[in-house]
């Protein structure tokens, strides 16, 4: 009998775990769906419309929403700034993570400027024609991965730290369960540039967007920290912007 209600307590735990689980997915996706509804909506369609000479302002805008409402869940959370990343990493290898960036997003990029060039992709069509070169390192690489750090590294991949026991093995690197659905969160938040390329673009765009979430990540849960998946990401989008500039100057 106390070996049967031992199993018991077991099965009940397990299901209370899975349950919990289920409950940390169910909100963090709604909470990435709620803040892009907000950010993407009919007010920006008109304003771009009437004053197209001020778009450049509004990824600041929904950017500076983004970080008012990690702020706001943080402070709701009732944890500390440091138990969500805001601190120095633990030990870890600067030359390692700059060359794992720089030659996946690298190799992305070149994948993307061969389909470009063969008429299958259209992905360097997306935001960047819109900005000036200093609009794009302040926001781009600047103030846009901050933002995107803070709100899907910082707060949902730290939400669902319930996540971190489970996960696979790739190439002898783990990867949680918090860092995949974080990842594909982060992905599918992309999805405001789908209606401006074509179905390959929009293949390179979520690849890039997921592989990116996969390496920053990995790092926040192996350091500790945001500041270096901030890096990751702002090697990424720096790429990206060479990217666009190689391809404009070889479709000129």
């Amino acid at each position: 009998m106390i070996l049967l209600h031992y199993h018991h307590n077991i099965s009940e735990h397990k299901k209370y775990k899975m349950n919990n689980i289920i409950k940390h997915i169910i909100i963090a996706s709604g909470i990435v769906l709620l803040v892009h509804i907000l950010l993407h909506n009919d007010f920006t369609t008109h304003f771009l419309i009437q004053f197209p000479k001020y778009s450049w302002l509004l990824p600041y805008i929904g950017s500076s929403f983004m970080i008012i409402a990690t702020v706001v869940l943080i402070y709701f959370s009732k944890h500390s700034l440091f138990y969500y990343g805001v601190r120095m990493p633990e030990s870890f290898s600067i030359g390692t993570l700059f060359l794992v960036s720089t030659g996946v997003a690298a190799l992305l990029s070149f994948v993307s400027i061969i389909f470009s060039l063969t008429g299958y992709s259209d992905s360097f069509n997306t935001i960047l024609p819109f900005f000036t070169i200093t609009q794009m390192i302040l926001f781009i690489v600047i103030y846009g991965p901050i933002a995107e750090e803070l709100f899907f590294r910082g707060f949902i991949q730290h939400y669902l730290s319930l996540l971190k026991t489970t996960g696979i093995s790739f190439f002898g690197i783990y990867l949680s369960l918090a860092t995949l659905i974080t990842s594909i969160l982060f992905t599918v938040a992309h999805w405001p540039l789908v209606h401006l390329v074509n179905v390959y673009g929009v293949a390179m765009i979520f690849t890039t967007s997921f592989v990116c979430g996969i390496i920053t990540g990995h790092y926040v849960e192996s350091t500790g920290s945001l500041l270096p998946p901030l890096i990751v990401h702002m090697i990424f989008n720096i790429i990206a912007i060479l990217e666009f500039f190689i391809l404009k100057t070889l479709t000129a």
